[in-house]
C-alpha cells in the first residue's frame, strides 16, 4: 500500500484500522480524518457544525421507536436514490443500531462512492447513544436497546 499500512494498524496514528484499503484515505491520496466517531464526537459535531446531517439508516419501525434527536431516517435501500439531493460538502454522519450491525458501514460506502467529502460513521449506533443518556426521540422500547 502507498501509505505503508499493514493490517490492523494505520501509520497515521489516529486509531483507524487498515485492511486491504486504508479507510482514512491516505492510500487513496485523500486527506486523513478518522471516519469512525464516538457518541461524544457525534454530539460535539451536532453542536458545533452548522447543517451537520445525522442519518439513521435503519428501517422506519426502528427509527420511529428510537432515534437521535434531530436525525433523519433514510433506510439503506433508499439511500442511493435519495442522497443525491444532499450537499456533498457538508458533514454527514450515518448510524444504525449498534456495533453488531453493518448497515451504517454499507451506507458509508455508498455515500463515499457518491462523492460525499465529510462523511463519518457512528458505529456504536442507537444502543450506545441511549446507554450514554444522550437526547433521543421515541419510546425506545426495542430489545436491542437493552
Amino acid at each position: 500500500m502507498a501509505c505503508g499500512c499493514r493490517p490492523g494498524v494505520c501509520p497515521c496514528g489516529a486509531g483507524c484500522h487498515c485492511t486491504t484499503e486504508c479507510p482514512c484515505g491516505v492510500c487513496r491520496g485523500g486527506n486523513h480524518y478518522n471516519r469512525v466517531l464516538t457518541a461524544e464526537q457525534v454530539k460535539k459535531k451536532m453542536e458545533e457544525v452548522a447543517g451537520c446531517l445525522i442519518v439513521n439508516v435503519l428501517e422506519p419501525d426502528y427509527f420511529n421507536d428510537c432515534h437521535i434527536t434531530g436525525s433523519i431516517n433514510m433506510p439503506l435501500e433508499e439511500i442511493k436514490a435519495k442522497a443525491g439531493t444532499w450537499n456533498k460538502h457538508k458533514d454527514v454522519i450515518v448510524y444504525c443500531a449498534d456495533t453488531t450491525s453493518s448497515v451504517s458501514t454499507q451506507a458509508y460506502e455508498i455515500l463515499k462512492k457518491m462523492g460525499f467529502e465529510k462523511l463519518y460513521e457512528f458505529k456504536g449506533g442507537m444502543k450506545e447513544w441511549k446507554k450514554k443518556g444522550l437526547p433521543t426521540q421515541g419510546a425506545c422500547t426495542f430489545d436491542y436497546l437493552k
